[in-house]
């Protein structure tokens, strides 16, 4: 069962503050791999097999730590076909004739840490090293220091930790150590942490003086080797890389980082922990069980630790530490500027948490490919979105929190802040695509007020339509004798395209500030069972986004059943029911419907009959969009707006006119004048007379 942990992290410092001294030692940066020749009299001494290490006497810090260092050689005996311990640079010491598991005579019980050198089969191999920590004092510095390091257990006998490890962490037991020296009356434990911190510290400028030496001096100057690059990976080091689906900056917690070799080459696998939205239900439930305390939050919405890979592929010579595709934070050039972008951005997207109405204008993304280096298509968007997680999933959860929907009710700190995602999940509501967004790119709408009032409808029909819409926003709490049935507002609006059927359903949408989620009749799809499913997927998103919803050329649906088209029946069924139980605002357009089903009748609310455009109808549209496109309301003239009311066309080919010739204006560096626009129409006319030249008659 997955465990699920607080996002509070334990204090930095130690509840039992930890130090210890140690022996120099010779220097494993050049080791001697001579060691290994041991005669077959040492052979027969030495009884202790790789399996017989020694373990620890016991848990309790003992009253007098020892700062001893020891080393020995672990080898493989080809005399007695078995791995064996001596003293480095000595032939089999008596000492380690003992069983394996006598944990009452351990020989290394007295040393602060023992440095074991492995001398491999092949004498072609290099030998490698691994320090078992003994001093209870020591395991404690290490475990204060290091904290939590994936692969190490600090309850493990014995403990043994990679050198290599140590070397990067190097910079924190010297400020650990500076700590505790620091210290005007340090209490016993304190002392003994504090010689057993510069027994180890003593090991590793010795040991390691020359690694240590050009890892001060390449990062002194921002730059780095393949083979030192472990030095940066240290865990828990906040890293700097690239947001793959937006290309925003991301920060990561650095979590373990593993040197993978290939055939060819070699790179560090790198893994990191970020925090982003989880859907509590969907994901959760994939992961196991969830403490009964934890608590949910409106809509199954927590933030979490998510899981992240980086690969670090191996490079020749020495490069720019801020050029790699992860580095730590620390090296960015200007590392406080881009910490105080990243916690303001992280305040950002704390606040779009759960369901959200905005505006996007930037580019957005969606996977093509999956897999541990994901391919996204992207795109610009200019659209009003829906910030809701929908159907993106995170399968890597690795750690869960409560969020609430305000920042001020979450108890997050400017590190996890600076640890948020640049992405935000979306729908746009014009191009009906979920997509990762970028928070940065995220506007709040500007409503437009007169949106109701430039409907070219009847004042009386207009009024009705705004009645009602303000009714039932206003949840009055008129139901049917059903619960659910018959609780939602169905508007019919009917006529030939391009006469303001669409618009109405979105200036109600201004009106009374609520997203419009529009669905093509041909969207839902041919076959009863998927217009169901299509169906109780769209109402349910506009129930959850509180979303006005438009069924655009509804015709199939709504005309009435016959005897002989059972399929087409199916559908209708499957419609009516869904329509019935929908609770919230409802548009259906139909353009050529012959005759309503009867059973539809008593399901609309309101039907209103859209016919041509009159010449005043047109020079009123006219007039709203010429004004929304830039241009001046001294310009528009009687004149000039009669003159272009005159021509045969619709609403939305005065809309497309408008626009099209804005783009031409535009593109002469020109204002917007009658000119542009009677080109453009002329263009037009041109065209239609061609096409219908053209088609059968």
């Amino acid at each position: 069962m997955q465990r699920y942990l607080s996002l509070r992290h334990p204090s930095r410092r130690p509840s039992l503050p930890v130090t210890v001294e140690g022996t120099s030692a010779q220097n494993s940066d050049a080791t001697d791999t001579n060691a290994d020749a041991a005669d077959t009299n040492a052979d027969e001494k030495s009884e202790l097999t790789k399996t017989g290490i020694p373990t620890a006497t016991t848990a309790a810090l003992p009253t007098e730590p020892s700062t001893k260092v020891k080393r020995v050689d672990n080898y493989y005996s080809s005399w007695s076909r078995t791995w064996k311990y001596r003293n480095t640079g000595a032939r089999v010491v008596p000492e380690m004739q003992r069983s394996a598991g006598d944990a009452t005579t351990d020989p290394w019980a007295a040393y602060c840490f023992v440095v074991v050198r492995t001398i491999p089969r092949d004498p072609n191999d290099d030998p490698t090293f691994k320090v078992t920590v003994k001093s209870a004092y020591l395991r404690e510095v290490c475990k204060d220091v290091m904290q939590v390091v994936d692969g190490l257990s600090w309850n493990a006998e014995p403990l043994e930790i990679s050198p290599q490890l140590l070397v990067a962490f190097h910079p924190h037991f010297t400020t650990y150590h500076a700590e505790l020296q620091a210290k005007p009356m340090p209490t016993p434990s304190e002392r003994a942490c504090l010689d057993a911190v510069s027994a180890l510290l003593r090991y590793l400028e010795t040991d390691y003086r020359s690694t240590l030496a050009r890892i001060r001096n390449l990062t002194a100057h921002g730059e780095i080797t393949f083979d030192l690059l472990y030095a940066l990976l240290v865990p828990r080091t906040i890293l700097i890389t690239s947001c793959p689906s937006t290309g925003a900056p991301l920060a990561l917690r650095l979590r373990s980082a593993s040197l993978v070799h290939t055939l060819t080459s070699a790179f560090y696998d790198v893994v990191c922990e970020s925090i982003d939205a989880i859907d509590f239900e969907s994901d959760v439930g994939t992961q196991g069980s969830v403490d009964a305390t934890l608590r949910r939050t409106g809509g199954g919405r927590t933030i979490g630790r998510v899981e992240s890979r980086v690969l670090l592929v191996k490079f020749n010579g020495t490069v720019k530490i801020a050029s790699l595709d992860a580095y730590p934070l620390d090296f960015h050039p200007d590392s406080k500027e881009q910490k105080r972008q990243l916690i303001e951005r992280g305040r950002k997207w704390v606040s779009m948490m759960g369901v959200r109405h905005v505006y996007y204008r930037g580019r957005g993304a969606f996977a093509v490919s999956g897999g541990r280096c994901k391919r996204y298509a992207k795109f610009n968007i200019d659209s009003r979105v829906m910030v809701d997680r929908g159907d993106t999933r995170f399968a890597n959860i690795i750690e869960i929190v409560p969020s609430m929907l305000q920042i001020d009710e979450i108890d997050i700190t400017d590190e996890e802040l600076m640890l948020t995602t640049p992405v935000i999940y979306g729908f746009s509501l014009s191009d009906k695509l979920w997509l990762e967004l970028n928070i940065q790119h995220i506007e709040l709408i500007r409503w437009n007020p007169h949106a109701f009032a430039n409907l070219v409808l009847p004042g009386a029909r207009r009024a009705l339509l705004q009645s009602l819409v303000e009714a039932h926003n206003a949840e009055l709490g008129f139901d049917d004798f059903v619960p659910g049935k018959g609780a939602g507002l169905v508007i019919n609006l009917f006529g030939p395209p391009g006469v303001g059927k669409t618009l109405s359903a979105e200036a109600t949408s201004e009106h009374v500030k609520r997203p419009l989620y529009v669905v093509g009749g041909g969207d839902l799809g041919t076959h009863a069972e998927g217009v169901d499913a299509r169906l109780k997927e769209v109402f349910e998103v506009a129930t959850r986004w509180r979303a006005i919803v438009l069924i655009d050329e509804a015709d199939v649906f709504l005309e009435r059943r016959s005897m002989h088209d059972l399929k087409r029946n199916a559908m209708v069924a499957v419609f009516l029911r869904h329509v019935e139980y929908y609770r919230g605002i409802l548009f259906l357009t139909t353009n050529r419907i012959k005759a309503f089903d009867e059973a539809f009748l008593s399901r609309i609310h309101v039907a209103l009959h859209f016919t041509h455009l009159s010449k005043e109808a047109k020079a009123q549209v006219w007039r709203a969009f010429l004004l929304k496109a830039g241009m001046a309301e001294s310009e528009l003239d009687d004149a000039m707006v009669n003159v272009l009311a005159k021509r045969e066309i619709n609403g939305r080919q005065i809309k497309n006119a408008t626009r099209t010739a804005h783009s031409l204006a535009v593109s002469r560096s020109e204002r917007l004048r009658l000119s542009h626009i009677l080109e453009t129409l002329d263009a037009m006319e041109a065209f239609a007379e061609e096409f219908a030249a053209v088609s059968p008659r």
